[in-house]
């Protein structure tokens, strides 16, 4: 079974340090092992925004390769569509962030498991590994 990792684990994948917390075992064990692991590119979008706007100075030296890294680090990249978008402005859910419903949608769309740290997520969503 593959999983999608949301935007924060990706970037803990990228420099921990960067993020202000620190990988679960559970988590650490998906993503080392055997699964195939995946990242939304809205994740590239997030981040990038993020850095622009000064929001997170931290992933300012990986904001411009972040594909090329993804490629290099062997993590797939899930394509967005119409039904995900469409799916992610309509949920039935009181979560603005529309990175995280983007993410979300994306999950539910490819059946996949969520590698998350964010609580909003994980109780929203339920196939979370935290």
């Amino acid at each position: 079974m593959s999983v999608l990792v949301d935007t924060g684990v990706f970037a803990a994948i990228l420099d921990e340090n960067a993020v202000g917390f620190r990988l679960s075992a559970a988590q650490r064990d998906v993503l080392t092992g055997n699964r195939l692991f995946f990242v939304s590119p809205i994740s590239f979008y997030e981040i990038g925004q993020k850095v622009r706007h000064g929001k997170w100075p931290e992933m300012a030296p990986h904001a411009a390769k972040l594909t090329d890294i993804a490629r290099q680090a062997n993590i797939g990249v899930r394509s967005l569509n119409g039904p995900i978008l469409n799916e992610a402005a309509l949920l039935d859910w009181d979560h603005r962030d529309p990175f995280d419903r983007i993410i979300v949608s994306t999950a539910r769309h490819f059946d996949m498991d969520l590698v998350t740290t964010d609580t909003a997520l994980a109780d929203f969503y339920g196939r979370t590994i935290s």
